[in-house]
């Protein structure tokens, strides 16, 4: 009986590690849940150009850059058909933080801290010491974009 029990609790962990390792990572597609693969703008939606990242529109929640700020003029006209376009392209259009990077929750822009020339928002003050570089460059990668630091007065 002690053999029984020993292979079918050997036989389970086998099939447990099984489901993990088939499991997507995040970033994976699979199926029509799971999250898509995130491929992140590296042209302007406009002129086709390689983005510079000083050159960009907020819109809906959204950043689009672009090559110059003529082609930003020409995005303000119609800025939905042109992350349609984006989109439509399969490419992941940054999104502006809203949800902390500790907890999840909503950020509350009383709380925050600066790292690394970025003003990182938080849910509340007990979130501060938990912050760290791995989890800013993850969501980074995710397509969220942080506020840069405010200009010294």
């Amino acid at each position: 009986m002690f053999g029984f029990r020993l292979s079918l609790s050997v036989t389970l962990l086998a099939l447990a590690a099984m489901a993990i390792v088939a499991a997507p990572r995040a970033g994976e597609q699979e199926g029509a849940g799971a999250p898509k693969a995130v491929k992140l703008q590296t042209t302007c939606p406009v002129g086709g150009e390689k983005i510079s990242k000083a050159s960009y529109a907020d819109h809906e929640g959204h950043r689009v850059y672009f090559c110059c700020d003529d082609c930003k003029a020409e995005f303000k006209k119609n800025p939905a058909a042109y992350i349609k376009k984006m989109q439509d392209q399969g490419i992941t259009v940054a999104k502006l933080q809203t949800d902390c990077p500790v907890m999840g929750g909503a950020i509350n822009k009383s709380s925050y801290v600066d790292r690394n020339g970025k003003r990182i928002y938080l849910c509340c003050d007990g979130c501060k010491g938990k912050v760290t570089d791995a989890r800013i460059a993850e969501l980074e990668a995710q397509g969220i974009v942080f506020e840069s630091l405010p200009a010294k007065e």
